[in-house]
């Protein structure tokens, strides 16, 4: 902006003066003074004129009763600079890498826009200078800058910052750039590494940890979408992959705890699953995985099926052994059994036998001989002791078919009539000595049908003594289970004085089937409880066991008479 006055030898102004405006012999504008003699123009200098110094002529030429004059004033003229600005490899990075920032200083003036080599540049990041550069040939600039840990995550600004010369003008440019945080998946020690398959009361998938951000203050973070699978990435089912359903995650204070049933698709054995949370765009937090070793155990329903021996027609002992999973029921392969043939007298026969279950859960197994070991003649009776200790087998699963095999197994012996003619006489005499011994038999059960009632009514109380008067719970109710067992088995309710809960429940039934469902469930419930829980037993399984023991002593007490066994 070019300003000026027009005055006479008073120094008063003169108004309605034109005056010339001249700079290198060439008029850049014709201007008229106002009432006060001022001037002003405002010039918008052209490329034709190159930076440096300049004259400038404000010319006066004569006019009415005044002379001609002239005045002038030197300037310097700059040109205008501009800078760019680029993010090479993308605004967002991951603490730990780097961005890639470049530009170009030049001038905006010049006809090619030429780059400003040698120039000083200041690059600054929310404000804060963080380096210093020095432009090309070319008014080029670039620098990797790194993502350092203790950037926050979210949104910084990089200006990169010309001050200028008194050739050209400062400038400066900017770009938003954002950081993320890779996060951070931690299992605690403490979560179930042995599950059962399917199993979502006594052994399910439990997993506690937390999610926290790598870098910066190490923020844990409250609900995160987790997903958890059978594999890495399992959402996008890479290699087959499958995610778990159903998850159960509760958060507190950055921690989570996830629980879940182990699905029936996971096989049995050691192997890994994958805990894996996405990108979390509120967060600023990249997607995160973590890897868990379990053993998966499965419960199994075990049966074995023995050949009958029949006397010079089928003398071979052999049989086979099928395992298959209560969840599937399908069989389980590669189960190892072994089988151990022993005479009456517990000396053991051949060498043991050790197949494996094959795709249908079959093992099969025969022991040769010659003459063959169904030959009574040469051998006698003779029974087997089958072992199952394959740890994919849950420790229910092996329990009870511990207590399956305690008595044994023996095969079925068929043999041939003896031809000798029985004389009608001893028939008769057979079925007389039977029918004495009948009633001997039930006069005795009578008798001791009372003494059962009676220890068991003693049992229910003393434990519900134990109970009240602050005893282990586990404890005093397991011993009353075995008491129990023990009276049921001496009476002949049971085979063994330690059977499965469910079998314990038949027996009672047998002998007292004037009990109620009620009553028989809350004993049931009681029992499975000790045996089988694994939570600490408080107050309310106290109180539970109480009732429970309280109801069948009152039952007892009002019943007759137990049947005869």
């Amino acid at each position: 902006t070019i300003t000026g006055t027009v005055v006479d030898n008073q120094l008063s102004g003169i108004s309605g003066h034109t005056v010339l405006l001249e700079v290198e012999g060439l008029i850049i504008a014709t201007v008229v003074t106002d009432a006060e003699g001022m001037f002003t123009f405002t010039w918008t200098v052209p490329d034709t004129f190159g930076f440096g110094d300049h004259l400038l002529f404000a010319n006066v030429d004569a006019q009415g009763y005044y002379r001609s004059d002239t005045g002038n004033t030197s300037f310097f003229l700059a040109h205008r600079s501009d800078v760019t600005f680029i993010f090479d490899e993308g605004k967002d990075v991951t603490r730990g890498n780097f961005w890639a920032l470049s530009g170009r200083l030049f001038d905006i003036d010049s006809v090619n826009n030429d780059g400003l080599s040698g120039m000083d540049l200041s690059l600054r990041l929310d404000d804060v200078e963080i380096a210093t550069l020095v432009t090309g040939s070319d008014g080029s600039w670039s620098i990797l800058v790194p993502a350092t840990s203790d950037l926050a995550r979210g949104d910084h600004l990089f200006t990169i910052f010309y001050e200028g010369t008194e050739a050209h003008l400062g400038t400066q440019a900017t770009g938003a750039a954002t950081v993320w945080a890779n996060a951070r998946i931690t299992i605690d020690a403490t979560s179930a590494n042995i599950v059962v398959r399917s199993d979502s009361t006594f052994a399910p998938i439990i997993l506690t940890g937390s999610v926290s951000e790598i870098g910066g203050l190490g923020e844990v973070f409250d609900n995160v979408t987790l997903y958890l699978g059978n594999g890495s990435q399992c959402l996008a089912q890479k290699d087959g992959a499958r995610c778990l359903e159903n998850l159960v995650i509760d958060w507190s204070n950055g921690n989570f705890s996830l629980t879940t049933t182990a699905p029936a698709f996971l096989g049995a054995g050691t192997q890994y699953l994958h805990l894996e949370t996405s990108r979390q765009d509120i967060h600023y937090l990249n997607s995160a995985s973590v890897s868990h070793l379990i053993f998966v155990k499965i419960n199994a329903d075990i049966v074995v099926s023995l050949d009958g021996i029949i006397e010079d027609e089928q003398e071979d002992i052999g049989g086979s052994i099928l395992i298959t999973a209560q969840d599937t029921r399908q069989g389980v392969d590669g189960i190892a059994v072994a089988i151990y043939l022993y005479t009456e007298n517990g000396t053991q026969l051949g060498d043991v036998q050790q197949p494996l279950t094959n795709a249908d859960g079959v093992a099969e197994f025969d022991f040769n001989s010659d003459p063959p070991y169904g030959d009574t003649d040469a051998w006698g009776e003779l029974y087997m002791e089958i072992l199952i200790n394959d740890p994919r087998l849950s420790e229910q699963t092996l329990s009870e078919f511990a207590l399956l095999s305690g008595d044994a197994f023996a095969p079925s012996y068929e043999y041939q009539e003896a031809a000798t003619k029985i004389p009608a006489w001893a028939y008769i005499l057979t079925l007389l000595i039977f029918v004495l011994a009948g009633a001997g038999t039930l006069l005795y059960r009578r008798r001791k049908s009372s003494e059962l009632m009676e220890e068991a009514a003693e049992i229910f109380a003393y434990t519900a003594e134990l109970l009240a008067a602050g005893d282990s719970i586990r404890e005093a109710i397991f011993t009353c289970y075995q008491n129990l067992c023990a009276a049921f088995q001496e009476h002949g309710f049971l085979r063994r004085d330690f059977e499965t809960v469910r079998e314990f429940e038949m027996a009672i039934r047998q002998a007292m089937p004037q009990i109620s469902d009620e009553a028989l469930l809350a004993l049931d419930n009681m029992f499975e409880q000790a045996r089988y829980g694994r939570e600490e037993m408080g107050p309310q399984h106290q109180e539970a066991a109480q009732l429970a023991l309280e109801r069948m002593g009152q039952e007892i007490s009002t019943l007759k008479a137990i049947p005869a066994r």
